[in-house]
């Protein structure tokens, strides 16, 4: 940028959204270099005009305190605007990008009550709040409270408090700190607040990519770390909203914070579920490592380059190749107008190479989701072109094209299992231009002479919906097992939910 180049920075008026916007301004600063300086453009918005309406009221709509700023970035007015993250709509408006996300402050509730007041001797029995989630909270430590919509900035509310008219306010903690007021404190609510509180985000025009890629240095979602299952010191002794309050801040640093687990408990506590919808309300990744890594059983059949160690072979179905006849007739139908072939797994190449001539195994394109697959396929004379990264599935092989093959539009035969879920394999490749043209290969059953795992095996994947029926059919002992599911991709994932079975997808596990 030129030398003393200003960069106009759309911002609310409020005390606290001037408080907010310097934050936000020291954190990105070293983005920019000290050739740059920032001026501020003040604007409203509709919740700061309209400070009547209950912010739980239907109508209200989700870009209530950002409108302005945003509409100040698309007329050219300014360069940034600096919001509260958790107030930003569902989808930004076309023409804005969300540039950075930078690093929580405390993100718990608080409770405010005059000062000299004890709670539990004289509890609250009128909270000022519109958050219906917030009062919930109160109610459960002082179930007489009832709500007070209140509205305004938050000195307003304080003196509300202090002149009588509610007994309480609940107020973000990371407002009350910003504000130099963390004295007024009463008492910290122990629930999940609402997901991205004590967040600020960076809002820049999709036209500045210039902002963007230098604003990339601040954003949170490019450094996070993992949390790690196994040994370890926990950074809060309890599971619960502190624990996860403080997992949170872990891995928004980029460093592999803890799970608890005591000797011989589950991999995955009944827990589970609320930080896993606790870290995806904050759009983070929940990524496990296994400390220390258990024996795996793997239904698919991984690759050396897997990370899978260790791990034994052990497939749940067998595949039966459809009779040469039928498989050829639907070539002769299908194949015409394919600009290739997209090999789902060792079967489908093993009962497809027979029946086409070594000319068109190698005129023909090839792709192979799998290292396995892939292996099968070169050795049978087919000129692969990608393969993916490894037991990802076909989710996880589109992802891992990465804009490496060129010329994916157009019809590929995809040769597979009658129990193939083709409507999602389709939805799977969709953004890369495929479209499959599907040929049933072979036949998949279950095992029936299958010996069920022992108790070394801490971990399954599963490879297929159908792989996860054949297991559970043959062993519907093993729901109740102190096991970690592990799904290749959703619609196996979803497969588990139906037997009421907590997961983790393969790309979430880290050994």
């Amino acid at each position: 940028m030129e030398p003393t180049a200003a960069l106009r920075v759309a911002t609310r008026g409020s005390p606290l959204a001037l408080v907010q916007t310097r934050e936000a301004l020291r954190r990105i600063g070293p983005c920019f270099g000290e050739a740059v300086r920032f001026e501020l453009v003040e604007c409203g918005s509709p919740g700061d005009r309209d400070q009547a309406t209950p912010l739980d009221a239907p109508d209200v709509p989700d870009d209530f305190f950002t409108r302005d700023l945003d509409q100040a970035l698309l007329r050219g007015e300014a360069d940034l605007a600096i919001h509260s993250a958790k107030d930003l709509p569902a989808r930004l408006p076309e023409g804005l990008r969300l540039a950075a996300l930078l690093p929580a402050a405390d993100i718990r509730d608080a409770l405010v009550m005059a000062e000299g007041r004890d709670p539990d001797r004289d509890p609250p029995r009128t909270v000022g709040t519109s958050s219906p989630r917030r009062l919930d909270a109160v109610r459960a430590l002082y179930p007489e409270a009832r709500a007070v919509p209140i509205r305004g900035p938050i000195g307003r509310r304080l003196e509300q408090v202090d002149a009588g008219g509610v007994d309480a306010v609940i107020v973000a903690a990371c407002a009350l700190d910003r504000l130099g007021l963390t004295a007024r404190i009463t008492r910290y609510l122990p629930v999940d607040p609402a997901s991205q509180q004590g967040r600020l985000a960076v809002v820049v025009s999709a036209a500045r990519p210039d902002l963007a890629e230098a604003l990339a240095e601040a954003d949170v979602r490019l450094r996070l770390g993992r949390v790690v299952v196994g040994r370890g010191e926990p950074p809060h002794p309890a599971l619960g909203p502190e624990h996860r309050r403080a997992l949170l801040h872990a891995v928004e640093t980029g460093d592999d914070a803890p799970w608890p687990r005591p000797e011989g408990e589950p991999l995955l506590p009944p827990e589970w579920d609320d930080y896993l919808d606790f870290f995806q309300g904050w759009g983070l990744s929940f990524r496990v490592r296994l400390d220390p890594g258990p024996m795996l059983a793997s239904t698919a059949r991984p690759g050396p380059a897997d990370g899978l160690d260790p791990f034994v072979h052990f497939p749940v179905i067998e595949t039966v190749a459809r009779p040469a006849s039928e498989i050829r007739a639907a070539l002769d139908e299908r194949l015409p107008g394919c600009i290739g072939i997209l090999f789902p797994s060792v079967p489908a190449v093993e009962a497809l190479t027979p029946l086409c001539p070594e000319a068109t195994r190698r005129g023909l394109r090839a792709l192979a989701v799998g290292p396995a697959t892939a292996e099968a396929a070169r050795a049978a004379g087919w000129a692969v072109e990608a393969e993916g990264k490894g037991v990802q599935g076909l989710d996880g092989f589109v992802q891992s094209l990465d804009g490496s093959v060129q010329g994916l539009d157009g019809a590929w035969l995809y040769p597979c299992s009658d129990a193939a879920p083709v409507a999602e394999r389709q939805a799977a490749v969709n953004r890369v231009g495929m479209r499959l043209v599907p040929l049933v290969a072979y036949h998949t059953r279950a095992r029936t002479d299958l010996e069920r795992p022992g108790p070394e095996v801490g971990a399954v994947l599963f490879g297929s919906a159908s792989g996860v029926d054949a297991y559970f059919d043959a062993f519907p002992g093993e729901r109740d097992q102190p096991r970690l599911w592990i799904a290749l991709g959703e619609p196996t994932q979803a497969a588990l939910a139906r037997r009421g079975l907590r997961s983790v997808r393969r790309d979430q596990v880290v050994r």
